[in-house]
């Protein structure tokens, strides 16, 4: 992580070429940024054993770590708010965004061009990397994320969530497996849309059904899918806005249940149509050697 002057300058925002596009949008980095990721990435502990993984990615441009120009860098902001992860450093404008493009199959690390904030931020790049690397090897090969992921993190995680909201449940590991299974084939790598939205409501309600009625069944569907419309629209009704909250706060605690605390790492919401967010969140707190091994693979 940044120690000097000079690491902190290798962030500037001069010396820039153009390195392709996202989303039509061109992109802009430098050697300096490249080496300077890089040997962060071997140095760390934390993503030494994908390091070499992360150095192809950048060098061959699939990885972009840099900006977007001045025009530019607010019309993508706003268009992809809502698909952005990003680490809030104490302050709302001080923010480090990471996003994996399907469409183009590249991760871009958007810097700040605010050098005032460079020396705290660009520490958090490295786990901003694992979190997309994530959301990429999951568009890889869909069949061997959930192979690595399933039973470590997918299954305690949803069963927690949906537990929470209907306690009691008794969910069935075997039922649970294939609905997170038909979740993850039917979005992962696809933008949001209203079909899409749909068969995700329409397989969590399948799977309840199985254990509620018909009214049960779609009440808790509905209050798994308000933290996610509250993340596409950015807020929610105020007669929904304290449900919503309270299904956050479930959210959260599936990740409690699997060893820590996401309240600091994000906002839920994408979990109920994109399971590979789970894997992300939890891997940008410790990635173990099973998701390492993942991403490694692509």
């Amino acid at each position: 992580m940044p120690k000097t002057l000079q690491e902190i300058a290798d962030f500037y925002p001069i010396g820039l070429s153009s390195y392709g596009s996202i989303e039509g949008l061109e992109l802009f980095s430098s050697k300096s940024i490249e080496d300077r990721i890089i040997d962060w990435c071997y140095k760390s502990q934390f993503t030494k054993k994908i390091a070499p993984t992360i150095e192809r990615k950048i060098r061959n441009g699939t990885i972009v770590v840099g900006y977007l120009n001045d025009k530019t860098t607010y019309w993508f902001w706003k268009k992809f708010k809502n698909w952005i992860h990003h680490t809030v450093l104490g302050n709302p404008s001080l923010i480090i965004n990471g996003y994996f493009s399907p469409d183009d199959n590249r991760i871009v690390i958007l810097l700040d061009s605010n050098v005032n904030i460079l020396g705290n931020a660009v520490r958090y790049i490295p786990n901003k990397l694992v979190h997309e690397l994530v959301h990429y090897a999951a568009n890889d090969n869909i069949s061997r994320f959930l192979s690595v992921t399933m039973n470590k993190y997918l299954i305690p995680y949803y069963r927690t969530v949906i537990t929470e909201i209907s306690p009691n449940i008794g969910l069935n590991d075997s039922d649970l497996k294939s609905a997170i299974a038909r979740v993850t084939n039917d979005n992962e790598g696809l933008y949001v849309n209203n079909a899409n939205v749909y068969m995700s409501g329409n397989t969590w309600y399948k799977l309840l059904m199985k254990y509620k009625n018909k009214q049960d069944s779609l009440s808790i569907m509905n209050k798994m899918s308000l933290p996610y419309l509250m993340f596409i629209v950015g807020s929610a009704k105020n007669k929904y806005k304290n449900l919503a909250y309270k299904v956050m706060d479930d959210y959260y605690d599936g990740y409690l249940h699997l060893g820590f605390d996401a309240e600091d790492l994000t906002i839920p919401g994408q979990e109920f149509r994109f399971p590979s967010e789970v894997v992300a969140i939890a891997s940008e707190n410790d990635l173990g050697n099973g998701v390492a091994s993942l991403i490694n693979s692509t």
